[in-house]
Parts: structure tokens; sequence; C-alpha cells
């Protein structure tokens, strides 16, 4: 209920600032249609919250392997009959529409009772203990996407174009964290109840796992994946030297992900990840307000690189000093 109720209000909000600050009245209209997947989305992630604290990670997959593979599937139908940026949209609200529905299905078939009469202290509680997460995926939200906003108002349509193709590629594995992170997360939540060496234990085997696949996979995106476009996606050549320096954003990528998930796992240490996510994504911000206008896309992915980067280091160092005390 909560989470539905603010999403309904960030949407007339965002709605309003839409109507009002972009002159685009078609990229508003879409945007505005683009954001009611958010409404099913939102329920759909609590179900889905369950099944991981739950530790039913198979769920949780095919539930996201259905969003995937449909968002793709009717997305490529919607625009081959030349609906353009409406089908994407479309096809968006609708994958989002058949998350939900296939996770309730889920939850009637495993017999998981979730809904119960909310009361005052179920809505304190919940609000006292999520506004921080809340918070952190705002600046995570504006640490990610800043970039292609303003790519989009001081570059023009191509480069935010080229960008954003560019950055599909980088997010298509952004699907390897995630699922790392639905196994480790309610781990980790376990172990910080435990002993200091375990938990050291369990997270440097993680940095270990996650430091050899971030390193295959870039391999792979900085060497074969230009090949394949050649071949199998010429239109996309042009985007190829974008792909190649965003690519050596996946090794940090990979290995900042236990480390994120070892501090948001305990609550002791809530309130420096948001001191530390508000500097990158401060960070992210000036330098993209002051080189995108003179470097255009390539200061957009030297920045994203730099970010990540940057962000591994400030997190391993305090994990070392204050979590582990070395």
């Amino acid at each position: 209920i909560l989470r539905v109720t603010f999403s309904a209000i960030l949407f007339c909000l965002f709605s309003i600032g839409l109507y009002v600050f972009d002159p685009d009245r078609i990229r508003g209209n879409l945007s505005m249609l683009a954001i009611l997947a958010v409404l099913p989305q939102t329920v759909a992630a609590s179900f889905d919250g369950v099944f991981i604290a739950l530790q039913k990670l198979k769920l949780s997959s095919i539930s996201t392997l259905i969003l995937s593979i449909t968002n793709v599937t009717l997305g490529v139908f919607l625009v081959n009959l030349k609906y353009g940026p409406l089908g994407v949209v479309t096809a968006l609200i609708f994958a989002h529409i058949g998350y939900l529905l296939f996770l309730f299905y889920c939850l009637k078939r495993e017999n998981l009772k979730i809904f119960s009469p909310p009361t005052p202290s179920v809505f304190k509680q919940v609000l006292s203990g999520s506004l921080a997460y809340g918070l952190l995926g705002i600046m995570g939200l504006i640490y990610f996407k800043i970039d292609t906003l303003f790519l989009s108002y001081i570059r023009g349509n191509f480069e935010t174009g080229l960008y954003s193709v560019s950055y599909k590629f980088l997010e298509a594995v952004i699907l390897i964290p995630s699922a790392v992170s639905a196994v480790i997360f309610p781990a980790l939540a376990k172990l910080h109840q435990g002993s200091l060496p375990q938990l050291k234990k369990y997270y440097f085997s993680s940095l270990k796992l996650m430091g050899i696949l971030g390193v295959l996979v870039f391999t792979c995106y900085l060497v074969i994946l230009p090949v394949m476009i050649n071949i199998l996606l010429p239109k996309y050549i042009p985007a190829i030297p974008v792909i190649q320096l965003l690519s050596f954003t996946i090794p940090f990528m990979f290995i900042h992900t236990p480390s994120t998930l070892l501090l948001l796992s305990s609550e002791k240490y809530l309130k420096q990840v948001m001191f530390f996510s508000f500097i990158m994504m401060l960070f992210n911000v000036v330098f993209n307000l002051t080189f995108i206008p003179i470097f255009g896309v390539m200061a957009a992915a030297w920045i994203t690189v730099s970010s990540e980067a940057l962000s591994f280091v400030i997190f391993f160092i305090f994990i070392q000093k204050k979590v582990f005390k070395v």
C-alpha cells in the first residue's frame, strides 16, 4: 500500500515537472506513459522481495527472465510494425504487468499469505526502516541516469542515442551482479550476527568470484563484442568506441557488488553508505555538467568509468578500516 501510494504521488509530481519544464510534448507524453510501468513493477517488486527473503531464488530468477523475454519480444515486434518509441514503451508496460501476474500466481501456488490488515504501527515501522534505502535508490538513479539526461538537453538526440545504445550493452551484464546480489545479501545479513572472521571470509570469497567474472565479461566486451556487432548489427558500428570505453566499467561494477551489499546488509553502516553515495552522485553531476558540453558522449563514458572505479576504492577502504578494522 505504501509503495503504490508513493509511486502514484511521484508519478503526479513527475508529470507536472515534465509538463512545465520539457518543451518537447512528444517526449514528455512518452515519458509519462513509460512511468506507468512503475506501478505494476512496484507491486511486483514487493512480491519478489518475499521470494528473495525466503531464499526461493528460482522463482525470483524465472520471473525476471519472463520480464526480460516479454519486454524484448514484444518490443521488437511492435518496433517492426513501425510503432517506434510508442511500441517500446507499450512493451515495457505489458512486460511489467506480466511480471506482476506471474509473481502473484507463484505466491498463490506456494500458499504464501502476505496480505494482512495494515496498522499505523506497521506503516511507521516500514517507513522508518525503508527511508534510508529509498534515498539510496533515488541517489543511485541520479548517479546512473544523469549523464543521459545532460546529453539529451546539451548535445542533442544523436549523441544521446549513441550513448543510450552503448549503455544498453552495459546494462545487459548487470543481470550477473543482480543475480549474485540476490544470493549473497541474505547470507551477509545473517553473518553480521555471527563472527567477524566468517563474514570476512565470505566477503573476500565473493570479491574474488566477482573479480574473475568481471574480467571475463570485460574481455568479451572489449574483444569479441565489436566483431559480433560488425557482423550482426552493422547499424550499431558507430557505437563501438563508446561500448569499448564503457566496458572498462564492468570489472569495477562486479567487484563493487560485494562491498555495497556487505554495508547495506547491516543498518550499522547505512549513514556512511548514504554519505559516500551522495559524494559519488555529486561527483557525477558536477563532472558531467562540466565536461559533456565540451566533449559530449566520450566525456559521459569516461566519467562513468571513473565514478565506478572511485566508488569501489572508497567502499573497499572503508570496509578494511571500519568493518574489518585492518
